[in-house]
């Protein structure tokens, strides 16, 4: 759990220091304006706590900027671990906190809930990543993220490095 709330002080701090310092009015940059759509995927390879397995997972989502640089949405994630399959969803928040030319650096938070082969699951997750706009509807990036994972048989923590696709519209 303190590793939860330091990666989110951390975040936290990243956020209030790059917002003041948005480079977006630039020549170039990607489609995180208020009204716009992202729609996107992830891979990443999980590990963790519990049994120091290493795991790998497919995530999609979808998302709403409700204000410039901000969206709220939904996400679909399935892996396999040691219980089972999993499939899981939930809302998601991003916030693109710093943006230069074509690199936007930015935060995510989402809640998921699901089934496995044998138990319900809920995962909470932070994340820190950068997307890079090869147009300004098409970026790809790097992730890191922390979950924290409460199922009836185990709760454990799992860190994850990731890439992301995403279409912004």
């Amino acid at each position: 759990m303190s590793r939860v709330l330091v990666l989110s002080l951390v975040l936290g701090a990243f956020s209030t220091i790059a917002a003041e310092n948005d480079n977006s009015r630039g020549p170039f940059r990607g489609n995180i304006s208020q009204g716009d759509v992202t729609v996107g995927g992830s891979f990443r390879l999980d590990h963790n706590s519990r049994n120091s397995e290493t795991s790998v997972d497919l995530g999609t989502g979808v998302g709403l900027f409700v204000v410039d640089r901000f969206a709220v949405g939904g996400i679909f994630d399935v892996s396999q671990d040691a219980d089972g399959m999993v499939a899981l969803m939930g809302p998601q928040a991003q916030f693109h906190f710093w943006n230069v030319d074509r690199l936007s650096f930015l935060t995510f938070v989402s809640v998921a809930f699901g089934l496995t082969d044998v138990t319900v699951q809920s995962r909470t997750t932070l994340g820190l990543g950068a997307d890079y706009f090869i147009t300004p509807a098409v970026a790809f990036g790097p992730y890191v993220s922390l979950a924290v994972i409460d199922s009836r048989a185990r709760n454990y923590t799992r860190s994850a490095m990731g890439a992301n696709f995403g279409i912004y519209l």
